[in-house]
């Protein structure tokens, strides 16, 4: 994995931060920024290191970037795919430039990292490059071409607590919603996937109780565009989205999206994050939330596996659930915006 060297912690950079980590104290109570509206500044395209990624480009960009849940404690994870055309053709090789928004006048450039093979790039980032907490917008942008994908950073302190959904299924009426979905983009591209009844009323519930949504979902990365803008169409909370990166994590099998969504999940309790709550609709829901510690009393399942290995049953809608949890107080962050 490589790493990036932020030019301006260049002394730093191999030290570790001093913040706080797993099992440490969190920190009083910390102010939270907003850093999402920067644009890159302009740059002539440069030249790309393989000729055969010029052809490769010729096609238009299908980029992808993740969204990042970090606390800060240790080095922060990034990845990025980099792909061409309806096939997706990776781009081997290539210098991908990476940027932060901090909410300056522009945003702040951290280093570059080389696409492997498949086009992803896995990179680690200095915990100091961010200083603050909050949520930030990243750019990842291809020095060959100049094509740009964004994702964003949300960085917590310790302690911060979430609410996980899955989507198809879940918050959509069915799992079949996804490829009716599928069908419509490969057509038209009109068909706008059907949502549980007080789905949207509900996320907007939790958010507006104070959690950080998390959007956790078994559909593949390159479905991350047409996932957003259903999400942004009918008007769910800002979250952060994760969709799985291999073929084998969205094998529907407790093997495959329920280790992949465990591992996930794991990987963020480590972390310092908290999960209060988790919705579902799957046995590998079941299962992959399970692995991951979360009682299933804090589990709602929706359809027909609701209520097995002890989860809460959601039925077919969730106009009962979000009568319950209307009630419920404000959750206490350890940040404020």
């Amino acid at each position: 994995m490589f790493r990036l060297v932020p030019v301006l912690l260049l002394a730093s950079a191999c030290t570790t931060s001093g913040l706080e980590g797993r099992g440490v104290a969190a920190p009083d109570r910390v102010e939270a920024r907003s850093c999402l509206t920067g644009r890159l500044p302009t740059r002539a395209s440069g030249d790309f290191d393989h000729w055969s990624n010029e052809l490769t480009a010729l096609q238009y960009a299908r980029h992808v970037a993740e969204d990042v849940l970090a606390t800060g404690a240790d080095w922060i994870p990034l990845h990025a795919k980099f792909a061409y055309g309806p096939l997706n053709d990776d781009l081997e090789d290539e210098v991908v430039e990476v940027w932060v928004d901090r909410c300056g006048q522009t945003p702040e450039f951290l280093g570059t990292v080389r696409t492997d093979d498949k086009g992803w790039i896995s990179a680690s980032l200095h915990p100091d490059a961010i200083d603050a907490y909050g949520e930030f917008t990243l750019f990842y942008r291809v020095a060959g071409d100049g094509t740009i994908a964004t994702s964003t950073l949300r960085r917590y302190p310790v302690g911060t607590r979430l609410q996980v959904f899955d989507i198809d299924g879940t918050l959509t009426s069915s799992d079949m919603e996804l490829f009716r979905d599928l069908f419509s983009e490969l057509g038209t591209g009109s068909y706008v996937p059907e949502a549980r009844v007080d789905a949207l009323e509900t996320v907007w519930a939790r958010a507006d109780q104070g959690y950080e949504v998390l959007y956790l979902t078994g559909r593949p990365y390159w479905l991350d565009g047409i996932t957003r803008e259903w999400l942004d169409t009918l008007g769910f909370p800002p979250g952060s989205l994760h969709l799985a990166r291999t073929n084998g994590e969205v094998v529907p099998t407790e093997s495959g999206v329920g280790d992949y969504k465990a591992a996930y999940l794991d990987s963020l309790l480590a972390a310092g994050f908290e999960v209060d709550f988790a919705y579902g609709n799957a046995t590998t829901d079941i299962y992959g939330y399970r692995m991951a510690g979360i009682p299933p009393e804090t589990t709602l399942i929706m359809g027909t596996h609701g209520g097995e290995d002890g989860t809460l049953a959601g039925g077919e809608g969730y106009t009962a659930h979000l009568a319950r949890i209307a009630s419920e107080p404000a959750v206490q962050q350890p940040f404020s915006w």
